[in-house]
């Protein structure tokens, strides 16, 4: 089952954050097929939006790193 780790701080837990649709984001499990788990978290809110894709993680849930490209599959 593929998962995914941050670059940036190592953080591979339940929940990142996911492009859900065009202009929003979502909390979703950390697995191969994403699960939707929660609203938004606010900080989301203040980084830039449109750097994901809809089913890559986007969004560090402990150092709030952002951009598919702070994420690599485990």
């Amino acid at each position: 089952m593929k998962r995914y780790k941050c670059t940036n701080c190592g953080y591979a837990g339940k929940n990142l954050v996911y492009q859900f649709t065009d202009y929003t984001y979502c909390l979703a499990s950390n697995e191969e097929e994403p699960t939707y788990g929660g609203e938004t978290p606010a900080w989301v809110k203040e980084k830039n939006t449109g750097d994901g894709t809809i089913g890559n993680p986007v969004g560090c849930q402990k150092c709030h790193a952002w951009g598919v490209d702070k994420f690599e599959a485990i």
